[in-house]
């Protein structure tokens, strides 16, 4: 007789629960970590979602609890049953505990108003943080400011597999210079510091523009003439490699070309090797490639 009462209490439990259980489902819409701004005025926001047609949509009340005070909210234009509250954080605080609470009809049996109320959260303020990357794309060698708050000198920006190199300008902006990574693909970028890591979206590389004077080489065998490549954007930090390949390798002798950092031209000796005719092809990282003609008599 004792197990079955206590079936029996289980049992009714279980049918209150199945009676009045949630008929709307609360999703939180404000970040736990909120960038910190001068008005002081910090916007929360819910969505209260119908998961029971019984509900009187046009009832829906929406209310925000915070340390322990309720304030009313306001429907969120152009979002159904989206409510949001603008909370004038005290000036001595940098975070706030807060629940919501949303009233609505339910259209069977009484109709009387029910109450959903949702978790407990708290968002923080951070002085920290990215507003943008003045551009999305750009050749290597580029430098490209980004604009926030908190920045320090130690600050690093990571493109890909690469530190960037990167330069203090302020506490709202830093600037880094584009690596030489391949041209042509996008790249996670992330702001590195000692309070941790921030991603701050995708970065693509494009092509650089490169010029080669001459367009073309007429040589003698043993003799020399110059050639000078030229980029756009001045080199990233370790310089920036040329590509130089050639369909004569007997016919023509050079060094390796790297365009030294911070620079955008280097010039090169070219010596005539062995007679023949036929090209020089030119390229940097993901860029198509120049072609210059070679004879060597």
């Amino acid at each position: 007789m004792k197990y079955f009462h206590l079936i029996s209490k289980v049992f009714a439990a279980s049918v209150t629960f199945f009676l009045t259980g949630c008929h709307i489902s609360l999703t939180n819409l404000t970040p736990k970590d909120v960038p910190q701004n001068p008005s002081g005025i910090y916007t929360l926001g819910v969505s209260a979602e119908i998961t029971d047609g019984n509900v009187d949509s046009e009832s829906i009340e929406a209310s925000v609890v915070i340390d322990g005070k309720k304030y009313p909210m306001v429907p969120s234009e152009g979002a159904q049953n989206v409510f949001q509250f603008d909370y004038a954080l005290p000036k001595d605080r940098d975070s706030a505990k807060y629940y919501f609470e949303v009233d609505y009809t339910f259209e069977t049996g009484s109709g009387k108003v029910r109450t959903e109320i949702g978790e407990l959260s708290e968002f923080f303020l951070t002085n920290r943080y990215v507003v943008t990357l003045e551009t999305s794309r750009a050749p290597v060698g580029t430098v490209v400011p980004v604009l926030g708050r908190g920045f320090t000198p130690s600050d690093t920006i990571i493109m890909g597999p690469i530190a960037a190199d990167t330069r203090y300008v302020s506490e709202n902006v830093i600037e880094f210079t584009v690596p030489g990574l391949m041209a042509g693909e996008s790249y996670d970028v992330v702001w590195e510091s000692g309070y941790g890591n921030v991603p701050m979206g995708k970065f693509r590389i494009d092509a650089a523009n490169i010029t080669v004077i001459p367009e073309s080489l007429s040589l003698s065998v043993g003799s020399s003439r110059a050639l000078t490549f030229d980029i756009d954007s001045p080199a990233p930090p370790g310089g920036l490699a040329v590509q130089v390949t050639t369909d004569v390798p007997e016919s023509v002798i050079m060094p390796e070309v790297v365009i030294p950092a911070g620079q955008r031209t280097v010039t090169v000796q070219v010596q005539g090797g062995a007679i023949g005719a036929g090209s020089l092809f030119v390229s940097i990282a993901g860029q198509g490639e120049i072609t210059i003609p070679v004879i060597v008599n």
